[in-house]
């Protein structure tokens, strides 16, 4: 069945249909989720919250106007994740301490022990400065440099123009790089 025949039964009511809306796409939403916030936990969180903001406004979505369905979720669950990192960072949350748990992918089989705990160290130097970024930057810089978004696709998203994307991606990519830079500095 076509994705813009199931969005219409599953705006109807259609149970089945929205449960196959969900089963198409609870994985991209939930990486997108997982990128943006860092741990297993909050990313479920904001997938379950972007289904149900999604769900509410499906009589709303248009594909003539949007840039897809799954485009429209991902901007659903990105703005989920953002309002959930600024909650935390008002309730003054240590967002280094969450930015630890991401898992290091790190590949045990091919790597020494002594690669592999070089490779945690660095990842987990990359997650800090990453915590660092506004959501904004991070925002730009995740969908860019992780997801290969073009910056067009990701203004549209934000509702900005592409120097304003261009502009965060660039303060974003500074801030990090100045963070990676003093790991390398002799003292």
């Amino acid at each position: 069945m076509d994705e813009e025949r199931l969005i219409r039964l599953a705006a109807a009511g259609d149970s089945a249909a929205g449960r196959l809306l969900y089963e198409r796409h609870w994985r991209s939403v939930y990486r997108t989720a997982y990128r943006y916030v860092g741990t297993p936990q909050d990313a479920e969180d904001v997938m379950q919250d972007t289904f149900i903001r999604a769900f509410k406004a499906l009589g709303g979505f248009d594909y003539r106007t949007e840039q897809g369905f799954s485009a429209w979720l991902g901007r659903i669950a990105a703005n989920g994740a953002i309002t959930l990192l600024r909650k935390r960072k008002r309730q003054n949350v240590d967002e280094d301490a969450r930015m630890d748990t991401l898992p290091d992918f790190s590949d045990a089989d091919r790597a020494s022990p002594a690669e592999t705990a070089e490779r945690r160290a660095l990842l987990a130097e990359v997650r800090r400065g990453m915590a660092a970024l506004s959501p904004a930057q991070r925002r730009v810089f995740v969908r860019r440099h992780l997801q290969h978004t073009e910056i067009r696709d990701i203004a549209a998203e934000m509702s900005c123009a592409p120097t304003s994307v261009k502009k965060h991606l660039e303060r974003g990519v500074a801030k990090l790089r100045k963070h990676l830079e003093q790991l390398w500095r002799p003292s």
